[in-house]
């Protein structure tokens, strides 16, 4: 699994946005985490695959113990 680190801090809306640093390049495009953090407790996780010249859209992806974890490390990591 690829590190996430921030790409965008808004304070006055208390809005983190982090994503995959850098993202899984495949055959068929990018394809990378991104972890949204609202005031409020509001947590959006998404896993994206951006084919090349497309827009992106969501994948599934399979989020174990050990892969929640290393995001949880890289998010205090990135706002720390």
């Amino acid at each position: 699994m690829e590190p996430i680190s921030a790409v965008e801090l808004d304070a006055d809306s208390c809005t983190v946005q982090c994503r995959s640093n850098p993202p899984q390049q495949g055959e068929d495009g990018r394809s990378y985490y991104e972890l949204l953090v609202r005031k409020g407790g509001d947590i959006l996780l998404c896993r994206y695959l951006k084919p090349s010249g497309q827009p992106r859209h969501t994948i599934l992806a399979e989020v174990t113990r050990e892969v929640l974890a290393r995001l949880g490390e890289d998010f205090v990591a990135a706002v720390g």
